[in-house]
């Protein structure tokens, strides 16, 4: 007999729906293949992101972050400079340098506020909806 402790704090109380997250490690596997027929339950599986997927992730809620602050904004006399930029022998260099300047010593903060936009615009794709 398998055994599973249900144990997700405040998830899906008083009628409100929530996510739970369960890691299950190689050696249990087969435990949670008996619950999810025992139970009849389906959750959504997922492995844990890579390094290299984490740091996509990063830099991608970075760009949406610079597109948020700026797309928006008129400033044309700085985009004709960006054109002229775009074709400089050491634009990556540059760039990096601006990029630095502007995340510079809150990067910690800045991906915490971008890793929120874009849970904010993906409301329950995290993981399988629990209410119970």
């Amino acid at each position: 007999m398998v055994s599973y402790i249900h144990r997700t704090g405040r998830t899906g109380r008083a009628g409100r729906t929530g996510t739970a997250i369960s890691l299950v490690s190689a050696k249990e596997i087969g435990a949670l293949y008996y619950l999810r027929l025992e139970y009849k339950i389906s959750p959504i599986e997922r492995s844990l992101p890579t390094r290299g997927e984490m740091q996509t992730r990063k830099e991608a809620d970075r760009i949406e972050l610079l597109n948020q602050a700026f797309v928006k904004s008129s400033n044309a006399d700085h985009v004709s400079l960006a054109r002229r930029l775009l074709t400089h022998p050491n634009v990556e260099q540059i760039l990096g340098g601006l990029l630095h300047a502007f995340f510079g010593a809150r990067a910690a903060d800045v991906d915490e506020e971008s890793a929120a936009m874009r849970r904010a615009r993906q409301p329950g794709a995290s993981g399988s909806r629990c209410s119970g």
